[in-house]
């Protein structure tokens, strides 16, 4: 009988990725708005943690490409190339 396997074994730590979507914000906004930016970074992390949690890698990158934003290097050059 096989042992069982953890149902997260294949989970990413996305730890940096949240200290990063808090971080980047606070240390920007710190400077015009103190207290705000303390709020407005937690809100924008938390929208972060919402829309990414449980998608696979590279989901946002798509979503903002369905919207129709330019996202860089998403297809390879020689794929690209194709569609001109």
């Amino acid at each position: 009988m096989a042992r069982p396997t953890p149902k997260h074994i294949d989970r990413r730590a996305r730890a940096f990725e949240y200290l990063v979507a808090f971080g980047l914000p606070f240390f920007v906004l710190r400077v015009w708005w103190p207290m705000a930016s303390v709020f407005l970074a937690a809100g924008l992390c938390a929208a972060y943690i919402r829309l990414a949690a449980g998608k696979p890698d590279g989901f946002m990158i798509h979503a903002f490409y369905r919207m129709g934003l330019p996202v860089r290097g998403l297809l390879p050059r020689a794929v690209a190339k194709l569609g001109r």
